[in-house]
């Protein structure tokens, strides 16, 4: 197309590409110098407050089953995984393997790449939000909520699979966002790898490619995308059918899980307030998770016209000066809450078990919708107001995330009903070869705390198979422990141990934190024998 040519004695600039319809904005509350200093201020903040309770709590009976996979694999006894029941992608525990062969069998180990993941999500938090068209402030405001979040810190001192799938998530949707279908793919395939649930989130990246598209002819992307989801995909399957197991891991985790179904009216209410409850510290409290939620309700449905505070502030044509337009950021905006409610109706309506883990994903989406609501709430060009708005709400965000460093929130891994099970497998580290332990609600948690030591691990289902074994191997010299924790019942085991014709010894107490016990180990003595032989050396 021809242009005409400068004035003589003008200067000219060509008219450069069209802008992509999402992309960083190039308005900022300072320079992005500062911006840059206020993103590493906020993960120092976030840092610390997941390093106070990185190491204050013992495994979630979850946590230890994939850390004794972990340990598995790292110590080379079954790297594939091929003997046990498996039902996860192997990503996570042999990113497990490695923390231990670097670090060491501990629980700390296990739990720094939950940790990095946590950091990551909050620079990546602030990556997405620049990517959907937000000006800086916005998405230093999205980082604050996603690093202060009472969810992200408390999951990040776990073990669980879910901050590594949330961030290969953030990953992928900032690729989408900025229309890298093939890059999206990749992190999809990965995020695939770590845990099945991730297929939820793609609906989500769909619609985000969508109204992020550039010039790339639909198919181009598509394939694109297929190229980059293909490497997680195939490294999946092949995985899968080298360990030779009975059930593939999707198999196995239908099998686990029970299959999925639609509630029945009747369980509906129940599901509906255990899932409130439970998304009640998505943000914060829940009076604060309640009031940003609110402010998330008002970049959904508010115009971006007069502020409803400042109406003399009227935000122009490009809200926030940012590359795209307000209009296709509100699609962004109604598209994110509708994935919110979209997930919450999928989790309630089906079968899914009330876990708090599996809403750590809606965190960063309500981040953005979050800050996105307060800067439209107090306009798009009142700076003083747009920072005290940021500064208040980011101090305010502090007090429930210094309350979640301290494990105040019931949300996470474990918080104190599990204290003294360490203790529990130090001690018995010292008994003789072949001491059996009988157990029956502690089998995973044990069998990473004793790992390769020297106890025999003794499930039984029920008092009566515990009696049955007592008798079997009554004339037997071998040492015999029986762990009870203190939530279990323990008058059923005290008869079925006395119809096998033992008393029991107290061997070893533990308790919680808050001074109650957790655990009882007792000795169990044939009747008629002495406790020599069975007693610590």
């Amino acid at each position: 197309m021809w242009t005409k040519p400068p004035v003589r004695g003008t200067s000219y600039t060509a008219p450069g590409p069209p802008a992509p319809a999402c992309s960083v904005p190039g308005f900022s509350l300072a320079s992005a110098k500062q911006h840059l200093v206020l993103l590493t201020g906020l993960l120092l903040l976030a840092a610390a407050a997941r390093i106070l309770p990185l190491t204050d709590n013992r495994f979630h009976p979850d946590e230890a089953l994939y850390a004794r996979w972990g340990l598995l694999i790292a110590t080379g006894r079954d790297p594939l995984l091929a003997n046990v029941p498996v039902d996860k992608p192997p990503l996570w525990p042999y990113l497990l393997a490695g923390g231990f062969s670097l670090f060491g069998h501990s629980e700390l180990a296990a739990r720094l790449p939950a940790f990095a993941a946590s950091l990551l999500s909050v620079a990546l938090t602030y990556a997405l939000a620049c990517s959907l068209g937000g000006a800086r402030d916005t998405a230093i405001l999205a980082a604050a909520l996603m690093a202060f979040s009472p969810y992200s810190i408390l999951f990040a001192v776990t073990a669980f699979t879910d901050p590594l799938l949330v961030l290969w998530v953030l990953a992928a949707l900032t690729c989408a966002a900025r229309d890298r279908p093939g890059r999206a793919g990749l992190c999809l395939g990965l995020a695939l790898a770590t845990k099945q649930t991730a297929l939820l989130f793609l609906p989500l990246g769909i619609g985000l490619a969508f109204l992020c598209k550039r010039k790339q002819r639909t198919m181009e992307r598509l394939a694109r995308f297929m190229l980059g989801l293909a490497p997680g995909v195939v490294a999946l399957v092949t995985w899968d059918m080298l360990r030779h197991a009975p059930l593939s891991f999707w198999q196995q985790s239908i099998a686990s899980y029970g299959g999925l179904r639609l509630a029945t009216w009747e369980e509906l209410p129940t599901r509906l307030a255990g899932w409130a409850e439970r998304g009640a510290y998505l943000l914060g409290p829940p009076w604060l998770t309640a009031g940003l939620v609110g402010l998330a309700l008002v970049a959904v449905f508010a115009r971006a016209t007069p502020s409803p505070i400042f109406p003399q502030y009227r935000a122009s044509a490009r809200f926030e000066r940012g590359e795209i337009g307000e209009r296709a950021r509100a699609a962004v905006d109604r598209l994110l809450a509708a994935f919110v409610l979209a997930f919450l109706a999928l989790h309630a309506f089906l079968t899914f078990n009330i876990w708090d883990r599996y809403l750590l994903g809606l965190v960063p989406v309500l981040a953005w919708l979050v800050a996105r609501g307060v800067m439209r709430l107090v306009g798009a060009r009142l700076m003083t107001m747009r920072n005290l708005a940021m500064a208040g709400l980011t101090a305010l965000l502090l007090i429930p995330a210094w309350q979640a460093a301290r494990s105040q929130y019931p949300i996470g891994g474990d918080h104190g009903a599990y204290d003294g099970i360490d203790q529990i497998a130090n001690r018995l580290r010292h008994m003789p070869w072949g001491t059996v332990l009988y157990d029956q609600a502690l089998n995973w948690e044990l069998g990473y705390y004793l790992f390769d030591g020297p106890i025999y691990l003794a499930w039984f289902r029920s008092p009566e198979h515990l009696a049955e074994d007592l008798r079997a191997f009554r004339d037997t010299p071998t040492p015999r422990l029986l762990i009870v924790p203190a939530w279990q019942p323990s008058q059923p085991l005290n008869d079925a141990v006395a119809a096998a014709g033992y008393r029991q010894a107290p061997f070893l107490t533990t308790f919680r934190r808050d001074g109650q016990p957790s655990f009882f180990v007792y000795r169990l003595i044939p009747e008629g024998h002495t406790a020599v032989g069975h007693d610590t050396p």
